[in-house]
């Protein structure tokens, strides 16, 4: 008797109204307000080749030292990317590439989606494979922080460039506020307009493995924070500037994982102790 594989195409799936980035979708019967992932860090890569002229890598710790205080306040000046109206649902990549831009490399985010996203149109692999559908359709899916991770270090080796992804997959929020303070925005996983996030969609991929996604499932670019007024700051995709509650993108950012890259490769960043965000144009505070 023939051994059957279920591949679950995109289009089936689709008829729930996926939600990533905002779309609706049709909830599960058997959703549970948990964590759902469990994912140990990836090993940043090795680094192979040079650019002319040549970076050095950080002398400064890559994560936060036991004995460090943060400063009370401090942001980075990041200039958002919107993912609409081009790709509706691809939060991540257009993430990604708000964060290579900041660091001078100049990359459309449909460019880095169709040359250096892992990416499939077949449900037969989980969201830290591929990203899963189409972002520049409105019921498309999502990936998590391995695809970005992949695809950040494929876009580098192209360039050359000594720069690398470093995945801090695992690292308690607050710990997260150094990278800041070295200047290092953080592609890092929440919800839109952080949403409760719910389990929505999970099937076994032909090797036995289980994937899952959430509705509200969101990527977008932590950028400063300010533990006096206890908001965090954000370059959304969805939004541009964005201001939301510390504690509250803290809860979501655990149940979703506690996802987070940072990229490393240069001593000499755009940083700044504070940035007076509320004098930027369209900035958007969510009250929580």
């Amino acid at each position: 008797m023939k051994k059957a594989i279920l591949l679950i195409t995109i289009a089936a799936l689709a008829a729930s109204f996926i939600t990533s980035c905002g779309s609706m979708v049709e909830p599960m019967s058997d959703n549970s307000d948990t964590i759902f992932f469990n994912k140990a860090p990836t090993e940043p890569p090795s680094t192979e080749s040079l650019t002319e002229p040549p970076t050095e890598p950080p002398t400064e710790p890559i994560e936060m030292p036991e004995d460090h205080e943060l400063a009370i306040v401090s942001a980075l000046d990041v200039k958002p990317i919107l993912q609409k109206p081009e790709l509706p649902t691809g939060c991540e990549v257009t993430s990604l590439c708000t964060v290579l831009n900041y660091y001078g490399f100049i990359i459309d985010k449909e460019e880095l989606f169709d040359n250096f996203m892992p990416h499939t149109f077949n449900a037969d692999c989980t969201f830290d494979d591929k990203y899963i559908g189409d972002p520049r359709a409105n019921n498309g899916f999502g990936c998590y922080a391995p695809v970005v991770y992949e695809t950040a270090k494929a876009f580098f080796e192209s360039e050359k460039s000594d720069m690398e992804p470093y995945d801090l997959t695992g690292t308690p929020f607050r710990e997260l506020f150094y990278q800041i303070e070295m200047g290092r925005p953080i592609v890092i996983w929440a919800s839109v307009d952080l949403h409760d996030v719910t389990l929505e969609l999970k099937w076994k991929t032909p090797d036995g493995r289980e994937a899952l996604f959430t509705k509200w499932e969101h990527c977008l670019v932590l950028t400063g924070y300010d533990l006096k007024k206890g908001v965090v700051y954000c370059a959304d995709p969805l939004k541009g500037h964005a201001e939301y509650s510390l504690e509250r993108f803290e809860m979501i950012y655990d149940k979703m994982g506690q996802q987070a890259l940072v990229m490393l490769g240069q001593n000499e960043v755009n940083i700044t102790d504070y940035v007076d965000i509320s004098e930027q144009p369209e900035f958007n505070v969510e009250a929580m």
